[in-house]
């Protein structure tokens, strides 16, 4: 455990919540077991680098990102478009990740906030985030190879030309309930 976390699993602190992710990740398993629920609890406001983005397997896992009240700021430049990463990337059949509880803002050029990158059975869910994204050619959430989505209780606000809310792919799921969706032109101020 660290002395000043970003992120706790139970009572073990660790760095930065990409440590904690890869920590759940990295369950040992026995042959046929299945992985227990994991909860990230975020412990302090995070500002992201471009060497923090989160791309993770969660094959087979189900893992909650508990924000806590708090955001995770990824308004860094990336260096070149070769670079530009999305904040959260999840891939592997079964994944299953929730988001809750807190604020999630991209004023940079990270090119999204989320995505699923799978196949076959990913789930992902946000429940009572706000997810603002301005700069880059963005997306608040981006489904581009299937899964099933679920926002409920949040607020998703992609600003700029060529921004966008959500984004899926023709065989992907989502289902949004009481939350906002809100598109403004970052030139003229306007909403649709």
């Amino acid at each position: 455990s660290v002395s000043a976390p970003a992120a706790m699993i139970g009572r073990i602190g660790y760095a930065t919540f990409k440590e904690a992710f890869a920590a759940a990740n990295g369950q040992q398993l026995a042959e046929g077991e299945e992985a227990a629920p994991v909860t990230i609890e975020l412990v302090r406001d995070v500002t992201l680098g471009a060497d923090e983005i989160l791309s993770v397997d969660l094959a087979g896992l189900d893992v909650t990102l508990d924000l806590a009240g708090n955001t995770i700021d990824a308004s860094f430049v990336a260096a070149s478009a070769a670079s530009v990463k999305l904040v959260i990337y999840v891939r592997g059949e079964g994944a299953s990740l929730t988001v809750k509880n807190g604020e999630i803002v991209n004023t940079g050029t990270v090119n999204g906030i989320f995505a699923i990158e799978n196949d076959v059975n990913a789930e992902l869910t946000i429940d009572g985030v706000s997810v603002n994204v301005r700069g880059g050619a963005n997306a608040a959430i981006i489904n581009a190879r299937g899964g099933k989505t679920t926002v409920i209780n949040s607020e998703l606000v992609s600003y700029g030309v060529g921004s966008i809310v959500v984004r899926q792919a023709n065989n992907a799921e989502i289902i949004i309930t009481k939350t906002t969706l809100m598109n403004i032109d970052g030139t003229s101020g306007t909403s649709g």
